[in-house]
């Protein structure tokens, strides 16, 4: 079993970032794609941030509403941008998992989690650990991973496997 690592330096150190015109550095999604699609041929497992939510969330600390909102939604667009790019390109063995760890402003809140690909029924998902429908936790993200790697769940680990559902959630 292989696992892609990249390290990230910084915006002058590598090619994943491009000059932002209004402040600072946005993610370049066309590199971020070409390193997944290297990464995805050699390792089992690529995990892959952007970025863009984090820097858009730091930088609303400090600036004005309409800006936040705005380097928000231009960081959400590069983030579908990236996804339409990678799902076509995806074989029907990759678990596809998108998980939002970081809520919007400063109040701690719900954040979306996606599951795509090998092994997830179309429908919702399901949390053991919280059982409640359509709601699961960032305790499950880790234990989903080893399962669909194959590798048995430390007995101390907290969380269990999501679960996909044919029916759709309200």
């Amino acid at each position: 079993m292989g696992v892609g690592v990249r390290a990230k330096r910084g915006p002058e150190e590598n090619n994943f970032y491009l000059r932002a015109s209004d402040h600072g550095v946005r993610a370049d999604v066309g590199a971020y794609l070409a390193a997944t699609d290297e990464a995805l041929a050699a390792a089992d497992l690529v995990v892959v941030d952007l970025g863009d939510m984090n820097r858009a969330a730091w930088h609303a600390r400090v600036a004005s509403p309409d800006v936040a909102a705005g380097d928000r939604a231009r960081a959400l667009g590069r983030v579908d941008e990236y996804l339409a790019g990678l799902v076509p390109e995806i074989d029907a063995r990759t678990l596809l998992l998108v998980v939002g760890v970081r809520p919007d402003g400063r109040e701690w809140d719900l954040t979306p989690t996606v599951a795509y690909g090998a092994g997830v029924t179309p429908g919702s998902l399901h949390s053991p650990s919280t059982q409640r429908e359509g709601l699961v936790t960032l305790t499950d993200v880790a234990p989903t991973i080893l399962a669909a790697l194959g590798v048995d769940r430390p007995a101390g680990m907290i969380g269990r496997p999501l679960q996909y559902r044919s029916e759709p959630f309200d």
